[in-house]
């Protein structure tokens, strides 16, 4: 008997397997490249889709927002008011226009701030009313320096996230320039709590995936990375630190980067993709601009991480290619003892019996090779027979003659 694991049946699926590694290794690796080119193009739809859900998400409640803020700036009373804010009556008015405003806001608060008293206005639910100011600008003050340069900038709109110094709280500031025949009379507008925002749009709660936004020039407005946002960067030009660019790579990332930008603000509503590095691992930026926030909002994607195709059917296929292979190889098995194995075994006993000098019969031979040495074997037998009678017969003759 062959010792354990050197009889046919384990070297002939030893040799399947490896046949089957020599030529699986190849397939397998040929497949596993086509699946991540695969996985690569659900990404770059799944970044796409993602991008433009969180666009609209974004765009129509700021938009409404925004609005409000636009007609507060615009609204013919603020102005009357702001234009001499010591009278009485337009004071009573100017305040009963605000709260109308103040609570069709979203947050339930409305800010107001005159470039002639420098005086800031602000109410909210979380405060006791006041019709009096809440304290003054002051240009010297780091603090206020977002009212100076929105009312320099250009634009009449000013969206940023900045640190209130009278409510010690940071919000998303939406900043609408109020004018009057050409003269800037001070801003209006409202702030959405920061937690809150930050929570709703922004922390997307899925694995791989980075929700961002920047403004016009790439500075980041809001980041799951809170450390990163560039609080109060509408007043300050130091914020290069702050901007997304200075996340990537090498020059030839942050080249790219800009070029992309250029691309999405000259078509709003589209998105622009591309391949960068962050966090210290290659990830797939989908962006797209909003005109009407001047915004611009952005997904990283870790396609090593994020669930693009579903694991369990990727488990699945594994768990059915395993399966396979086990059964190829209980299947060879099978036959390798059904046409192989079977019939040297009884060639063996055959043999066994005739050395025992036992009578020798063989099953019908096959027509395979085995079936000619089932047949040579038997014609062994039977010689070896034939010549053991022939000898038994003369020493009975020789027996007889001698008695």
């Amino acid at each position: 008997m062959p010792t354990w694991g050197h009889g046919l049946r384990a070297k002939s699926a030893l040799a399947l397997l490896l046949a089957c590694l020599l030529a699986l290794l190849p397939a397998a690796f040929f497949a596993w490249r086509a699946f991540d080119e695969v996985k690569t193009h659900l990404g770059e739809g799944y970044a796409r889709n993602f991008t433009e859900l969180h666009r609209e998400r974004i765009l129509g409640p700021i938009a409404r927002e925004l609005a409000l803020a636009h007609r507060l700036a615009d609204s013919v009373t603020i102005r009357h008011w702001l234009r001499d804010e010591r009278a009485p009556s337009r004071q009573a008015q100017a305040r009963e226009e605000a709260e109308g405003f103040r609570r069709a806001f979203r947050d339930h608060s409305y800010f107001l701030a005159s470039s002639g008293s420098l005086d800031y206005y602000y109410n909210d639910p979380a405060q006791d009313y006041s019709a009096a100011p809440r304290y003054r600008l002051d240009p010297q003050k780091a603090d206020d320096a977002w009212f100076f340069s929105t009312l320099a900038a250009a634009p009449r709109v000013n969206i940023n996230v900045n640190p209130d110094r009278w409510l010690k709280q940071a919000k998303v500031w939406l900043n609408v320039v109020i004018e009057d025949d050409g003269r800037r009379l001070g801003i209006a507008g409202t702030g959405l709590d920061l937690s809150r925002f930050m929570k709703e749009f922004i922390d997307a709660g899925i694995a791989g995936l980075t929700p961002m936004i920047i403004d016009r020039s790439g500075v980041i407005q809001l980041h799951p990375d809170t450390r990163l946002i560039a609080l109060g960067s509408g007043a300050r030009h130091d914020a290069e630190a702050r901007t997304l660019a200075s996340l990537l790579a090498d020059a030839a990332e942050r080249d790219a980067l800009h070029a992309a930008l250029d691309r999405a603000a000259a078509t709003p509503g589209t998105v622009e993709q591309l391949w960068v590095t962050l966090d210290g691992g290659r990830r797939l930026l989908s962006l797209s601009y909003l005109d009407e926030l001047r915004w611009y909002v952005l997904t990283a994607v870790d396609l090593s991480v994020a669930e693009i195709v579903d694991r369990g059917w990727v488990q699945g296929a594994a768990a059915g290619f395993a399966l396979l292979i086990v059964l190829m190889l209980a299947s060879f098995s099978f036959a390798v003892d059904r046409l192989v194995l079977r019939p040297l075994k009884a060639l063996h006993h055959s043999a066994l019996a005739l050395t025992r000098g036992e009578t020798v019969r063989l099953p019908p031979p096959g027509r395979d090779e085995l079936g000619d040495l089932s047949r040579a074997f038997g014609t062994m037998a039977a010689k070896i027979r034939a010549h053991t009678d022939e000898l038994e017969d003369k020493v009975r003759t020789r027996t007889e003659a001698l008695q």
